[in-house]
């Protein structure tokens, strides 16, 4: 199907209906040292659509998270749900939104961003996760977009989440999704008591997606954030 040779494993194949020309990727049942995911040659992994691909009824903002197979399980909850494929993808070389993102339904002015819960310790996906929220809100397209984490351990995906705890308690996770932009962080600060505010400057400290996100916003946000 994708004209690769020395392939050993069969897998899963994914079809993406909503990109043309036709693409798919297959997630292997072995890597025998080869990529988890074969896709087509040449062709950066667009955004998956998990809602077009399955036909589902889902309402609420899209959740962005970090695979199709994880975004197939977040529509099976009733969620609508979109999925990366790498940490980069959504992103064309100037780091804004690509072809594919255009396909993508909003019923809501507002998008979830919701990786794996070992973003806390991964740069690359810190920093991918912090230019497609940038390149979102700066992309005219009028979106709100927050970020959901999910606690630990490891790699922990929504999948897995979801199978641990259920649809309620996931629910949760995402109500409880705060602003990716660093001055939309610290927005609140000079509103808030000086005990309540010293909690949340630590905790801004010991948070390092905000830090990744002032240096992918680069010094102007820097410049607000420092006079909030």
């Amino acid at each position: 199907m994708l004209g690769l040779p020395g392939v050993t494993s069969g897998g899963l194949v994914i079809p993406y209906p909503h990109i043309d020309p036709k693409y798919v990727r297959v997630r292997m049942d072995r890597s025998d040292g080869r990529a988890k995911f074969l896709a087509p040659q040449g062709r950066g992994a667009p955004v998956y659509d998990a809602v077009t691909a399955t036909g589902a009824e889902a309402d609420g903002p899209l959740v962005i998270c970090e695979g199709p197979v994880k975004a197939l399980a977040l529509v099976s909850a009733g969620i609508r749900a979109a999925g990366l494929g790498g940490a980069e993808t959504g992103l064309d070389k100037e780091r804004k939104l690509d072809h594919s993102f255009s396909f993508l339904e909003f019923r809501s002015r507002e998008v979830l961003l919701l990786p794996d819960a070992d973003i806390v310790d991964n740069y690359g996906v810190m920093r991918g996760q912090a230019r497609l929220a940038a390149a979102i809100l700066r992309g005219g397209t009028d979106l709100a977009v927050r970020l959901a984490r999910l606690p630990g351990p490891g790699k922990q995906g929504p999948d897995d989440f979801l199978a641990d705890h259920g649809a309620e308690r996931l629910g949760e996770v995402i109500a409880g999704a705060r602003p990716v932009r660093p001055r939309e962080f610290a927005a609140n600060l000079g509103d808030i008591g000086k005990e309540e505010r010293t909690s949340e400057i630590t905790r801004l400290l010991d948070d390092k997606f905000f830090f990744v996100s002032l240096i992918v916003w680069g010094e102007p946000e820097i410049q607000v954030v420092r006079h909030l």
